[in-house]
């Protein structure tokens, strides 16, 4: 060795002297033995805390073992394992895709798979089919204006179906927000115009609004497509009263009770009064 460089003598040292806890920490993890691996990482970062190394393994072997729990179903304890890498490195977008697929197929509660969706969503996973799930999830769970936004969001990326958009609409009212709700309601309504209940809902809205001959041409085109249903009848009456047509009000209330089979009731009958005898 007296001829060779001084550095390239440093060089081949260091080729060949890696640290014997590494190897069989590598070795292990080769083989599926994650513990075994996660403890000589461990060892060999005792020693050689500057080396980054050693983390880089043990975070790599839970990220293994988290793999290996999931293909069993076993979801806690993988989460266990990618809680630990990510303490020693940034969390890993398919691990937690993966994480969410497995509460999905062994029926965790929507508590747990919802709280793994929102993750995900953290995370920058913006896929339709997971705001749809993550949507239907907080619904479940009675969160309405979360499940709101997440169909909001969701209609940046994909077209609402009509059912979403009836959801959508139910929850926007009930949050009193009949504005954003209005879009939603035209679209159903175009989609599915025999949905009666939601046009009815869009008569009332349009005269609570002070549009009143829009909700009259409503409730009237209402009463042409609905023509054997009573209670569409009924709510033209009731609008044709307050808008003080009484006699409209009273044909269209006569209708209803038609409908309904309410007939008036009978004439009674009175016997003749005795004449006195007084």
């Amino acid at each position: 060795m007296r001829n060779v460089p001084v550095v390239a003598t440093l060089a081949l040292a260091a080729a060949g002297c890696v640290d014997p806890d590494l190897r069989r920490g590598d070795e292990a993890l080769a083989h599926g033995r994650y513990v075994e691996a996660i403890g000589f990482y461990e060892q060999a970062r005792a020693r050689l805390p500057e080396d980054p190394s050693p983390t880089r393994g043990i975070n790599g072997a839970h990220r293994a073992h988290a793999a290996a729990l999931l293909a069993e179903g076993r979801c806690a304890e993988a989460r266990e394992h990618l809680e630990v890498a990510e303490t020693l490195g940034p969390p890993v977008l398919v691990d937690h895709q993966e994480l969410a697929r497995c509460l999905d197929d062994t029926k965790a509660p929507a508590e747990a798979r919802a709280a793994q969706l929102t993750r995900l969503l953290g995370l920058g996973d913006r896929r339709a089919s997971l705001l749809r799930a993550l949507a239907a999830l907080e619904f479940e769970l009675g969160r309405e204006p979360d499940a709101v936004g997440h169909l909001q969001l969701l209609e940046q990326r994909s077209a609402l179906t009509v059912d979403e958009r009836r959801r959508l609409v139910d929850a926007l009212l009930r949050l009193d927000r009949a504005q954003d709700a209005w879009p939603h309601i035209d679209e159903v309504v175009r989609a599915d115009p025999f949905d009666a209940p939601l046009r009815l809902k869009r008569a009332e809205l349009l005269e609570a609004g002070g549009r009143a001959r829009e909700a009259g041409e409503a409730y009237r085109a209402l009463a042409a497509d609905f023509p054997r249903n009573p209670l569409v009848h009924l709510r033209l009456a009731e609008f044709l009263r307050r808008q003080g047509d009484e006699a409209a009000a009273l044909a269209a209330l006569a209708e209803a009770d038609r409908l309904r089979g309410a007939a008036p009731p009978p004439e009674r009958k009175f016997r003749p009064l005795q004449p006195s005898r007084r």
